[in-house]
């Protein structure tokens, strides 16, 4: 779902947050997330990438009306003063809303694979129970399930499609903290339509890619409902890049 990099001296700390899937079917999309657990590269400089710990985080629970944290990750700070913020996204049910609402944890970035220790912004204070997360982006009309969140200048984004797969346009909200109060969203590209079968979606931010300031670098991803029209042509599914405007 999202990456973030914990610098070291000689070396990185690479944290990759992915999801727990179980199988349902037989078709393409017969799956359905358990949870979240993260992966954990260390890169020395120069070096080739080694996994060094997959940790699962929390219990298996079904149904996408739980919090899918590590939607979005973003490390903020210096030194010993330095926070990463854990973003998760939770849609009530598509007879309710197509998008998916936002929430944040944060904790130190040594303390990620222990939960007991991340914090949940509850409207006007951190608290330890993950109840008590506050919906900063309600979901009607809400953000994809996976999501950028980051910052530029003293400004942050979060960057995403809005209604999930229903959308057609890449949207930008904004804040002047990670807590929000987060903006309603700009659309800031449309996404082309495909042909028959053909998706669009999860679109995210790339600011370490050829920044400008005031724009970003986003991408979407492409696939089709038949598998066997992905075998015959491989390039229906895959990425395209776009440069955005973020609104000011």
């Amino acid at each position: 779902m999202s990456t973030v990099v914990v610098p070291r001296a000689g070396y990185d700390l690479l944290y990759v947050t992915t999801q727990r899937v179980r199988t349902t079917g037989t078709e393409a999309f017969d799956f359905e997330n358990l949870g979240l657990s993260v992966a954990v590269f260390v890169v020395p400089v120069g070096q080739t990438p080694q996994l060094i710990e997959q940790r699962d985080i929390g219990p298996d629970r079904t149904g996408r009306e739980h919090p899918t944290w590590g939607a979005a990750t973003t490390l903020t700070g210096r030194g010993d003063d330095r926070w990463l913020y854990v973003f998760g996204t939770a849609n009530p049910g598509t007879d309710k809303a197509w998008g998916y609402s936002l929430r944040v944890a944060r904790v130190r970035p040594d303390d990620f694979l222990d939960q007991d220790r991340w914090r949940y912004w509850d409207g006007s204070d951190w608290s330890r129970e993950e109840d008590d997360a506050t919906e900063m982006i309600p979901a009607k009309d809400g953000v994809s399930q996976t999501l950028s969140v980051f910052t530029q200048g003293d400004r942050w984004y979060a960057l995403s499609k809005r209604n999930d797969l229903l959308g057609s346009d890449i949207t930008v909200w904004s804040a002047d903290s990670p807590t929000g109060p987060w903006s309603s969203g700009t659309a800031v590209e449309k996404i082309p339509k495909g042909g028959t079968g053909q998706v669009r979606y999860m679109p995210l931010a790339h600011p370490s890619l050829f920044p400008q300031a005031g724009s970003v670098v986003a991408s979407y991803s492409t696939n089709d409902t038949n598998s066997e029209r992905v075998a015959e042509d491989p390039l229906r599914y895959r990425p395209h890049f776009v440069r955005v405007t973020l609104p000011r």
